[in-house]
């Protein structure tokens, strides 16, 4: 009985000390009209997991909708992004008209990488992450380049646009070490090279410019194709 008062009191004084904090966090000084942050997230998900263009069509939606969170001035913003499911009925397409086995896309080593390399001397560094990802028994299946729409970009987006570089892979396996063959990759060619990993996983891709969120699916050709 003693143990459970002093744990009672214990709980009480945690409490206070929480409505405390609350109170400093909230206080009347503090307006919401007075924030100042400009980021804004959108996150949609089924509960059975399942990755259907649905979800993607109401996060695009979404972000459209919060525009103005995303830094916009002119008509353009100074950054947005999407992380979603690998697009696998996409990429075994891709694979088929490569003439590779499209249903690889199925198998637990099957990942997708996505870099941003710069424009100038682009060449040397697409040759440096080929040589990082054999180095991690990473296998390059098919490389894809011009899959963008730079009409889409606003004047700063333009100046700064990089090459936006796809490569489907084939992990060393489809399971932890797998995955870290692939982290670790990422963090040589980032450490080597001027590229930016933007994604490199077996489960998701990420695409992101430089603009708003609006601009995603124009931008991107992958975010407009109903696979």
């Amino acid at each position: 009985m003693e143990a459970e008062s002093r744990l009672l009191s214990r709980n009480v004084e945690t409490d206070e000390a929480s409505q405390d904090r609350g109170a400093f966090l909230f206080s009347k000084e503090v307006a919401v009209s007075d924030e100042r942050d400009a980021c804004a997230l959108v996150a949609v998900a089924r509960k059975d997991g399942r990755p259907t263009r649905a979800v993607l069509d109401d996060v695009l939606h979404g972000m459209a909708a919060l525009a103005h969170r995303s830094g916009l001035v002119d008509g353009e913003g100074d950054g947005a992004g999407v992380l979603t499911d690998i697009p696998r009925a996409l990429w075994a397409d891709i694979l088929r008209a490569a003439g590779q086995d499209a249903a690889l896309v199925r198998s637990g080593r099957f990942a997708v990488a996505h870099l941003f390399v710069p424009p100038s001397d682009g060449d040397a560094d697409q040759a440096a992450v080929r040589r990082s990802l054999a180095r991690h028994g990473i296998e390059i299946l098919v490389e894809r380049v011009g899959t963008t729409d730079r009409s889409v970009l606003g004047p700063r987006g333009l100046t700064e646009e990089p090459r936006f570089w796809q490569l489907a892979l084939l992990a060393p396996s489809s399971n932890g070490p797998g995955s870290r063959a692939l982290y670790e990759a990422g963090v040589e060619i980032e450490r080597l090279t001027a590229a930016t990993v933007v994604s490199l996983s077996r489960h998701t891709a990420v695409y992101k410019l430089r603009g708003a969120g609006h601009q995603l699916p124009g931008y991107f050709a992958d975010l407009g194709d109903v696979r």
